[in-house]
């Protein structure tokens, strides 16, 4: 049976290249939360939507909902 391949160990400029890519989608994720709960749907209109594609409780999704906008908030940290 043949070793496998080992996995090269990503570099710090790669780590930090890729923690840039997280932080910038949790930023633009984040934005989207912001322009949805200032959009023109009312929030019923949204969570029947997303419940009826989902399956899942409108108390869930409306939770998830209300994180949305806060993910930048909790997850990412200014630069010191």
């Amino acid at each position: 049976m043949p070793k496998a391949a080992k996995e090269k160990k990503p570099t710090q400029k790669e780590i930090r290249e890729k923690l840039y890519e997280l932080g910038d989608g949790i930023m633009k994720v984040a934005k989207v939360g912001e322009q949805l709960q200032k959009s023109n749907l009312k929030e019923r209109a949204i969570l029947l939507l997303l419940r009826d594609m989902t399956g899942l409780s409108m108390g869930d999704i409306k939770a998830v909902l209300e994180a949305i906008p806060m993910l930048d908030m909790k997850f990412l940290k200014e630069p010191q």
